[in-house]
């Protein structure tokens, strides 16, 4: 298939058949991977992957970019759709089409950055665990709140899960993902103790029963892979 992008790179794609094989190597570790906004990927053995916000880096380029294809001739521009319903051969003008040019490799970059970034944390995860549990998201639900889609698109969580699942396949791993319901970040990883409510705010908590103090993250990766690995066991009993 040959393709043609908005920044005007031709592209081709190609369908191979058996062209991966499974690593020689298969780790007995288990994992469990939470996955959030500050950190884009946190595991059951306290490794954190920061979040580099490549899109929240570009933020005022971008608006600049935004505000200048508003006050030129083409469909940004509210005039210039008012004046088009009127005349339909009113073209956008040649600064518009060059701004926009612009635009899109901004946005193109910020995802070839962003991709290449997700694509290193996924290896890493997926050559070093032969079982991953992982979470159920809700990603369409999370977006809806207007005050965390900015972010969560600029973390890519969904990115993340999907490159996990292919790249287990690849290299021959177990991925199981849990309930999207399982009280993953409010139980207790310790003890199994299940808090009542948990505000997101709350970044570190004490167990009431056991007393043990937790990271809400790294409790979270813990609860995920237990709850991952009870769900293996009995699917293959």
């Amino acid at each position: 298939t040959v393709s043609k992008d908005n920044c005007g790179d031709y592209w081709i794609c190609l369908k191979l058949k058996d062209v991966y094989k499974p690593m020689k190597i298969k780790p007995n570790n288990s994992v469990g991977i939470d996955v959030g906004i500050k950190d884009i990927a946190i595991l059951s053995d306290g490794t954190k992957y920061v979040n580099k916000k490549f899109k929240q880096e570009e933020k005022q380029h971008i608006k600049i970019l935004n505000r200048k294809l508003s006050r030129r001739q083409g469909w940004a521009n509210e005039e210039f759709r008012s004046a088009h319903k009127l005349n339909k051969d009113i073209i956008p003008s040649k600064k518009y089409e060059r701004t926009k040019l612009k635009l899109s490799k901004l946005h193109k970059r910020i995802s070839r950055k962003m991709n290449l970034y997700n694509n290193q944390i996924t290896k890493e995860i997926v050559e070093n665990n032969g079982f991953i549990g992982v979470e159920t998201l809700n990603v369409s639900g999370m977006f809806r709140n207007k005050y965390l889609a900015n972010a969560l698109s600029d973390a890519a969580m969904s990115s993340i899960l999907s490159m996990l699942n292919y790249k287990a396949v690849w290299h021959d791993r177990i991925i199981q993902p849990i309930n999207q319901w399982t009280p993953s970040s409010k139980r207790c990883s310790k003890c199994g103790y299940v808090l009542p409510s948990l505000n997101l705010s709350v970044r570190e908590w004490d167990c009431p029963i056991c007393g043990t103090r937790h990271d809400r993250d790294i409790n979270g990766a813990n609860n995920i892979e237990y709850f991952a690995l009870d769900i293996y066991r009995k699917s293959t009993t």
